[in-house]
């Protein structure tokens, strides 16, 4: 095994550049949202060399989703244009695989792209939160219906990390806020890359908001089924 252990990026340097020429690493299925962190596995040769390139632009990259998982070598038509700025905070080889602790810290477009060989290279630019001034009432009711709504689900038996559950009730931003909340839902990789598109935060807020509500109704019938599976247990006892 080869681990790195990686400097600190100097993240606010990249963003200060309103276009930036950056390394692109496709993912198969899922999206990694701003404000969260994950373990992601690349073995694809492509993939470990937009990481690896990472190191020359301050371990930052530009994740961008495939349209269909199966294609090997994706091209411009074969990619999502919205995607998320990300930072590599640590690499681990191991078995011909790149194991990569990724920060996401942004959401940026696809201005163009530069090159596919040896590996993806895009210019990119960031996009900001949108919010118009009318709705600022709006969206402060919407985060706190999300919260609500994430409290029953939690409650409801939804698997969340105690630590990230009781940072989401307090101390973020409402675009973390929904960002982190849309992380942790069972969404399709379409309906991620949906919330991950909808810059404006009111629409953000109320599209999560409904795919939550979704999930809420299963969590609901699951339980009462099994309440209900209980109960003839207990009476067959």
């Amino acid at each position: 095994l080869d681990l790195e252990d990686e400097n600190e990026s100097n993240v606010p340097a990249i963003l200060g550049d309103q276009s930036m020429l950056l390394p692109v690493v496709p993912i198969r299925e899922g999206v990694l949202f701003p404000s969260t962190e994950s373990v992601l596995t690349f073995g694809r040769k492509i993939s470990r060399d937009a990481i690896e390139e990472s190191k020359k632009t301050k371990d930052v990259v530009v994740l961008l989703t495939q349209k269909k998982a199966s294609v090997n070598r994706p091209k411009a038509d074969d990619l999502y244009q919205i995607g998320t700025l990300a930072v590599v905070e640590r690499r681990l080889n191991a078995d011909g695989k790149l194991n990569a602790l990724v920060k996401g810290v942004g959401r940026v477009r696809v201005d163009r792209f530069v090159n596919f060989r040896p590996h993806i290279k895009a210019v990119v630019t960031q996009l900001e939160d949108t919010y118009d001034d009318s709705d600022r009432e709006e969206i402060e009711a919407l985060a706190s219906h999300l919260q609500k709504l994430f409290r029953k689900a939690v409650h409801l038996g939804k698997p969340v990390e105690f630590l990230n559950f009781m940072k989401l009730m307090s101390g973020v931003t409402d675009g973390e806020l929904v960002d982190q909340i849309a992380s942790t839902l069972n969404l399709s990789t379409d309906e991620k890359q949906e919330v991950l598109s909808t810059t404006n935060v009111r629409d953000r807020l109320e599209l999560v908001i409904e795919l939550l509500s979704k999930e809420l109704k299963v969590l609901e019938i699951e339980k009462d089924v099994a309440s209900k599976t209980q109960e003839k247990f207990d009476k067959t006892m």
